[in-house]
């Protein structure tokens, strides 16, 4: 992960990303190494609990994403832990999510997104469309769109359209359109073997998180993706590992429709822009 060419950009360019990935990761680790451990630590727990409170200076919606993702691992996962410890760590983790709910200042927040959430992507798109050198052809841009796309977008932006930042790292995006493949074959490999439950920590953070984003106005903006781009490297590991004759076929036609899809991708960015 930390040869990922976008991930290297952005730590020369110092920004906040690189430290909240560092925080994200290293609090999913130890959540996880907590549930999975024969006994209980009075000093993971509050490790753990001390990097999940610590997003919510970053972003707070990976902060309540965080928080979640425990709960959901609480009763989903088949630990170690014992019925009654568990019920506790469930008991803990509610009275921790109804505080963080019913604090003032993150309940005015979260209010915000939840009674924004239906105009926001709407107010997004059109802002994309009406600013200087945008595209026209952003209002297009819905939620069921952009749901089907998000472990495999964003796309490269492989033509001029006044995009500084998106056409300097374009080959970096495109890394993130190859390994989506390695990601499907996990995800297939889960289901067929009955795996959900056993990676319910890791699966419900990346997925509550990329279903916000896509219902933000940020769904296809590259740095917006970086807190999920760890655990999909960390699946597309495990689909490596599950490649076989039987799959490895189909590669060349994934190569093939995503060929189709980045050339429509920088066709719709110049359209918008009456570039042609």
């Amino acid at each position: 992960c930390m040869l990922l060419p976008n991930l290297i950009y952005y730590c020369g360019l110092h920004m906040k990303e690189t430290l909240m990935i560092f925080i994200v990761v290293l609090f999913v680790e130890r959540t996880d190494y907590l549930f999975r451990s024969k006994v209980i630590s009075f000093k993971n727990i509050i490790v753990a609990g001390l990097l999940g409170f610590s997003l919510f200076f970053f972003r707070t919606v990976i902060g309540v994403i965080a928080f979640l993702s425990i709960i959901m691992a609480l009763l989903f996962l088949k630990s170690k832990l014992n019925l009654k410890y568990k019920r506790i760590l469930i008991g803990a983790g509610v009275m921790v999510a109804l505080f963080l709910v019913f604090s003032s200042k993150i309940f005015e927040e979260l209010d915000t997104i939840v009674e924004k959430a239906s105009s926001n992507q709407e107010a997004q798109m059109q802002n994309y469309a009406n600013r200087e050198a945008g595209n026209r052809l952003a209002v297009y841009g819905t939620k069921s769109i952009f749901i089907g796309l998000m472990i495999v977008a964003p796309f490269p932006t492989l033509v001029h359209s006044y995009q500084d930042n998106a056409e300097m790292i374009n080959g970096a995006i495109y890394t993130r359109n190859i390994y989506a493949f390695f990601v499907l074959i996990a995800l297939l490999s889960f289901f067929k073997r009955k795996m959900f439950r056993k990676h319910i920590l890791i699966l419900s953070f990346l997925f509550g998180y990329l279903t916000v984003l896509a219902l933000s106005g940020f769904a296809l903006s590259e740095r917006f993706h970086l807190p999920a781009v760890p655990f999909l490297i960390i699946l597309a590991g495990y689909g490596v590992t599950r490649i076989s004759k039987k799959n490895i076929k189909f590669y060349p036609y994934y190569l093939f429709l995503i060929s189709i899809i980045i050339i429509g991708w920088n066709w719709f960015k110049l359209v918008g822009r009456d570039l042609i």
